[in-house]
């Protein structure tokens, strides 16, 4: 070693530097390779943390699922069947499908009293009314209405509501879907609560209408 450091006039103090440059450049280069390696590493795992982009089925899973709650309605069924409560439908159910949801109606019910092909909507209030709830009028109560020409508005049909001032097919279904809804009307007043029916149109029937 003396003689090529001889032949090279190296001396010992500037071979001891060169060593030393030689050593610090091997740590440099090993320092850098582990912090790239690190970064990778790292890089891998925040990759793999990303949320895969849903699949087509499950974007269609989820559509399907946001159609179905926008088209559902729910109801409430009371009166005389087996099983109230509220119930959800799909649009375009009928009220023949609610009470049939509530196990039907009992012997104490009058089918005669509720339109059971009446497409029911949502937050309706669906009564069974029972046999003697709707007694059919005594033949004097007949009379009376008659000679009076009263419609009660808790029975009359869509034809017979028409037949007052200012109410015509559409204010009509209205009303039956109100009564419907609510389990009839206490009073003639609250026929204003009807969409489409104010002060105007209430002074105009307000002496043709009934609710015995």
């Amino acid at each position: 070693m003396e003689k090529i450091m001889a032949k090279l006039n190296i001396k010992s103090s500037t071979l001891m530097k060169i060593l030393l440059g030689l050593a610090l450049g091997v740590v440099v280069v090993l320092a850098v390779v582990f912090i790239n390696l690190r970064n990778n590493q790292s890089a891998v795992v925040v990759a793999s943390e990303e949320p895969k982009p849903a699949t087509l089925y499950e974007q269609m899973e989820e559509i399907t699922e946001t159609v179905i709650q926008n088209n559902t309605i729910v109801v409430y069924v009371s009166g005389h069947v087996y099983n109230p409560g509220v119930f959800e439908f799909y649009q375009g159910a009928r009220v023949r499908d609610a009470v049939e949801m509530a196990g039907g109606m009992t012997d104490y019910a009058d089918p005669n009293a509720i339109n059971l092909a009446a497409t029911i909507f949502d937050e309706q209030h669906i009564v069974v009314f029972g046999i003697e709830d709707n007694a059919p009028p005594t033949a004097s109560a007949v009379m009376a209405g008659q000679n009076s020409g009263l419609i009660n508005i808790n029975r009359a049909t869509a034809e017979e509501l028409t037949t007052l001032s200012g109410i015509g097919p559409a204010r009509a279904d209205a009303i039956i879907r109100h009564r419907e809804a609510r389990g009839g009307f206490n009073n003639i007043e609250e026929i204003k609560n009807v969409s489409g029916i104010g002060d105007s149109i209430f002074g105009n029937i307000r002496d043709r209408i009934t609710v015995n």
